[in-house]
C-alpha cells in the first residue's frame, strides 16, 4: 500500500520544480536577448564606374520564419559596409519568384539603380549621397524579373559557387 507524502514535503518538492523550470527560463530568456541570431553577409560588391567607390549589398538573415533584408551601403573603394554608410535597404526583395536579392547596378559613377522584381518594404535615408566626394544618385527599380538569379537567398547562392 502506498503511502501518501507528508503536505509539507510535497509542498518543497512543488517549490523546487517551479523554481527550477523559471530558472532554465530566465537563463534562455538570457540567451535570446543577449545574442543575435541573425547573421549578415556581404553578398554583392560593385564599383562605381570610375572606381572611386563601391555600392555593397548586405544580406540579413534571421532565420527560417523570417524574410531576409537587405542593407545597401555605398563606400570608398575598398571600404566596408558598416551602419554610417548605409544609405538604403529592401525587406523581402526577390529577384525572381524563387531567387530572394536585389541586383546593384551603376547607370553611371554618379546614379545607382537598384533592381528587383518585388519588394515588401523599400526605403532610403536620403535621394541623394556623397561618397568620395561625390554626389551619388539612388534609384530603386521595380518589376524587374532576373531568370538567371538562382532559386535562396544570395548568400545560399555564393557559397554554393565553386571556388
Amino acid at each position: 500500500m502506498t503511502t501518501m507524502p507528508e503536505p509539507k514535503r510535497l509542498l518543497k518538492l512543488i517549490a523546487a520544480t517551479v523554481a527550477g523550470l523559471v530558472a532554465v527560463g530566465a537563463v534562455g530568456v538570457f540567451i535570446q536577448v543577449t545574442s543575435d541570431l541573425c547573421g549578415d553577409t556581404a553578398v554583392a560588391k560593385v564599383p562605381a564606374p570610375d572606381h572611386s567607390r563601391e555600392v555593397v549589398i548586405v544580406e540579413r538573415n534571421c532565420g527560417a520564419t523570417t524574410g531576409f533584408n537587405y542593407a545597401v551601403h555605398l563606400v570608398p573603394k575598398g571600404g566596408e559596409p558598416k551602419g554610417v554608410n548605409q544609405v538604403a535597404w529592401l525587406h523581402d526583395a526577390i529577384r525572381n519568384r524563387s531567387a530572394y536579392g536585389v541586383n546593384p547596378k551603376w547607370r553611371s559613377s554618379r546614379e545607382l539603380v537598384l533592381e528587383y522584381l518585388e519588394a515588401r518594404d523599400t526605403g532610403r535615408l536620403e535621394s541623394g549621397f556623397a561618397i568620395a566626394g561625390t554626389d551619388v544618385r539612388l534609384e530603386f527599380r521595380p518589376y524587374q524579373f532576373d531568370s538567371t538569379a538562382a532559386p535562396g537567398g544570395m548568400a545560399y547562392n555564393l557559397s554554393r559557387k565553386p571556388n
